[in-house]
């Protein structure tokens, strides 16, 4: 090879590799569509409130998933409920505060052995949706709960965030 051309030969090569080498730093700098999530953490409490006892109670947790991600498997927690009251009640589990964040990402799920009764997000329980529960005088009806993040709910909002929310009964004579 004559050496009139060695000077662009290298030239050639040089961009060639300033170009693979651009590329692969693009690359590696992309994270990977399935590169892992960061966790988001929910604590539920049921608190006391008047007739109406709950075992746990708060501060003790109902339901305590440390690690929620979109589309991820729930995380399952129970409660009791106790009408200590001289009369059969209709009690609703209403959050205390929902943070603005969570209100409508989380799922839960709240329901006895026989009947779901609500299966709504944080919000939609503040604002009454779902099943009042039927509770005899001195009965107690044991509930299951879970809570999830459904996939496409805006899960970038409370990716790595803790929330700890008090679910408190609401009892009336009515449903």
């Amino acid at each position: 090879m004559p050496l009139s051309y060695t000077p662009g030969l290298a030239r050639v090569l040089g961009a060639l590799l300033g170009i693979c080498a651009g590329l692969w730093l693009l690359a590696v700098s992309v994270p990977a569509a399935s590169a892992p999530q960061a966790a988001t953490s929910l604590r539920l409490a049921i608190a006391q409130s008047g007739v109406v006892s709950a075992r746990p109670a708060a501060p003790r947790f109902a339901l305590l998933a440390r690690s929620l991600i979109e589309s991820g498997p729930p995380a399952h927690g129970s409660v009791t409920l106790r009408n200590s009251g001289p009369t059969a009640l209709y009690v609703r589990l209403v959050p205390a505060s929902v943070p603005r964040a969570a209100a409508s990402i989380v799922q839960i799920r709240i329901k006895t052995p026989r009947t779901l009764l609500a299966n709504t997000t944080l919000a939609g329980l503040r604002v009454g949706q779902g099943q009042a529960l039927h509770i005899r005088r001195g009965a107690q009806v044991h509930l299951q709960l879970s809570a999830q993040i459904p996939p496409k709910a805006g899960y970038d909002s409370v990716a790595g965030r803790r929330f700890q929310i008090t679910l408190e009964p609401l009892a009336s004579a009515h449903p």
